[in-house]
């Protein structure tokens, strides 16, 4: 049985629960995964020209993202708790917030990765 399952049990519209199964899969077409898919393109970061754009800079280290994540917390729309993490993985984050207490909405960080 995949880990993943508790994502079509998410409370989310149909495409988000698609994209988060795309995220878990590593199927979103960031600049480097078309990289790796043979593509001749700059896999650098639109945003930032300072890493290679991939999920885990996309939606975690990424200047622009990091300010996001910021305005979220700070309008307590989701918990600082899911940036604390130690993971530097976004899947592993993914993960373990249904774990966490105090427990990390989940719908609410598939919609913001869904923004981003």
């Amino acid at each position: 049985m995949w880990e993943y399952n508790w994502i079509w049990k998410l409370d989310v519209m149909p495409r988000l629960k698609i994209f988060l199964w795309q995220l878990f899969y590593a199927s979103l077409l960031t600049k480097g995964t078309l990289l790796k898919r043979g593509m001749n393109i700059d896999p650098l970061c639109p945003s930032c020209q300072s890493e290679i754009e991939d999920a885990d800079h996309l939606f975690l280290h990424c200047h622009i993202t990091r300010e996001f994540w910021r305005l979220a917390i700070y309008h307590n729309w989701i918990d600082s708790t899911f940036l604390s993490s130690q993971q530097h993985n976004i899947l592993q984050r993914l993960s373990s917030a249904r774990t966490t207490t105090p427990v990390v909405k989940i719908d609410k960080v598939a919609a913001l990765l869904w923004s981003m």
